[in-house]
């Protein structure tokens, strides 16, 4: 399982062992019992922690203006143009944690990889794809990172798997 959130989050809190035959995500739920701090999936093997009562996940953005999206949805719209603009870093394929950062007038000031795709070159590019991103605006705190998680298309034996990138392409 993979658990992101910025190191600020957890200084000063302290959590209780966990003892017992629990599941990976109940073990997790279990260890944050008390800190202020809750676990919210992105996926079934990784989690995002926030402030209890947050929830990073929930805002549903699609359709919206973007000066009325939410500012978490805006770097991932822009982040998945950045890279489905680029077809050898099309979404789909691999698996990618990351964290940018945008400065005051709305650009990626630094952008780094939390792991790796297992490709030295499409792990560059992939950087260097990231630097260019333009929000539009700035974040209401530029010293907070964004963390990101890119996710493999999982599909059916014999079935065409449909990329990310397909839907922002028009195709179905």
């Amino acid at each position: 399982m993979s658990v992101f959130y910025p190191s600020d989050l957890a200084e000063g809190r302290t959590s209780h062992a966990v003892h017992g035959m629990l599941t990976p995500q109940r073990a997790l739920h279990r260890l944050l019992e008390g800190t202020g701090l809750a676990a919210h999936a992105t996926a079934d093997d990784a989690f995002v922690l926030a402030p209890s009562g947050e929830d990073p996940a929930s805002p549903q953005a699609q359709g919206m203006p973007l000066a009325r999206q939410p500012y978490d949805a805006l770097v991932q719209s822009h982040v998945r143009q950045a890279l489905c603009a680029r077809p050898a870093l099309a979404l789909g394929t691999y698996r990618l944690a990351m964290s940018v950062q945008i400065d005051s007038t709305g650009r990626v000031r630094r952008a780094r990889l939390l792991d790796t795709t297992g490709d030295r070159q499409r792990d560059t590019a992939i950087v260097d794809a990231l630097r260019q991103v333009d929000i539009g605006r700035a974040p209401a705190n530029p010293e907070k990172p964004f963390v990101l998680l890119v996710r493999p298309v999982q599909c059916e034996a014999g079935q065409r798997c449909a990329s990310p990138c397909d839907a922002q392409r028009g195709q179905p």
